[in-house]
């Protein structure tokens, strides 16, 4: 068996996996679709999936709380695999066409061996990602193939191979864990990681600091993201005049601080979108036809 040795063989590995993640830890309370499985001519399966149903905030935490367990699972396969892929893009191991067997896996994340762009360029991420891994190997383990009970709380409590039982894996740490396997694998995806795609990385490997045992990033948590309309300015050349740095002494302190600013021009039709925080802070001019990469057009 082969192991991952290319981001477009991760993205179909880990397909199902990373849907899962997406639609039940952070899934809103309403949501309608249909299920798919689509059937590739190399013979290769695409799976697709959404909700039918209306459901309620309870029901929703009901549901996570039933699917945890198994979504932390999932979450382990899609950092597994995302490990192989680093190990093989740095040419590590003796045969690197047969694949890594779990054991040389964790030898390797213990050392933080591996490159897998962009992570493994943020030093401090990708070294407590990987100690995250091998340090929840038994857990996994003990899920999959040993005993293993979740408690009233939610928390996962494995046997070791002795049978005695390991340090339990709270309901937050599995959380944690899910949505770092979700940003990693996006990441590596997409090719890139924002920055306020890192800040809820850093957040959720700080609340795993008990796992991986390195010192807390510091970054805060993200709340709800606010949308503010602003308005741009156009000289005489069609060219937009965008304030940033007034727009966000307008915004003030509103105790928020991750904002998507809507940008409209008097008389036009076009609207542009970004992440405030991840904007310069200083005055800028654009051509509207050929904005930045970091503004998006909605409009």
């Amino acid at each position: 068996m082969t192991g991952i040795t290319t981001p477009s063989e991760f993205d179909d590995a880990t397909a199902f996996e990373r849907f899962a993640l997406e639609l039940v830890p952070l899934a809103p309370t309403t949501s309608t679709g249909e299920a798919t499985l689509e059937l590739r001519p190399d013979g290769t399966r695409l799976f697709g999936l959404t909700l039918t149903a209306t459901v309620g905030a309870e029901a929703v935490a009901d549901v996570v709380h039933r699917m945890r367990p198994l979504l932390f699972g999932a979450a382990w396969k899609v950092i597994d695999l995302l490990y192989e892929l680093a190990l093989y893009q740095a040419r590590i191991g003796p045969d690197l066409s047969r694949g890594y067997s779990i054991a040389k896996k964790m030898s390797y994340a213990s050392a933080c061996h591996g490159i897998c762009p962009p992570l493994s360029s943020l030093n401090q991420e990708w070294e407590r990602l990987l100690l995250t891994f091998a340090a929840t190997e038994e857990v996994r383990h003990s899920l999959v193939h040993r005993k293993a009970l979740v408690d009233n709380r939610g928390a996962i409590v494995g046997t070791d191979r002795q049978g005695k039982p390991l340090t339990p894996l709270s309901a937050e740490e599995q959380s944690a864990f899910c949505r770092v396997a979700q940003r990693a694998g996006n990441a590596v995806l997409t090719g890139t990681i924002s920055c306020r795609e890192r800040e809820d990385l850093d957040a959720q490997l700080d609340l795993l600091v008990a796992v991986h045992g390195r010192a807390l990033l510091g970054a805060r948590a993200g709340g709800s993201i606010q949308r503010v309309r602003v308005g741009a300015s156009k000289d005489p050349n069609g060219d937009w005049h965008l304030d940033f740095p007034g727009w966000r002494a307008w915004i003030g302190s509103s105790g928020a601080w991750q904002y998507d600013a809507e940008i409209h021009c008097e008389g036009e039709s076009l609207v542009l979108l970004c992440a405030l925080e991840e904007a310069p802070n200083v005055p800028l001019t654009i051509d509207p036809l050929n904005p930045p990469t970091w503004l998006v057009r909605v409009r």
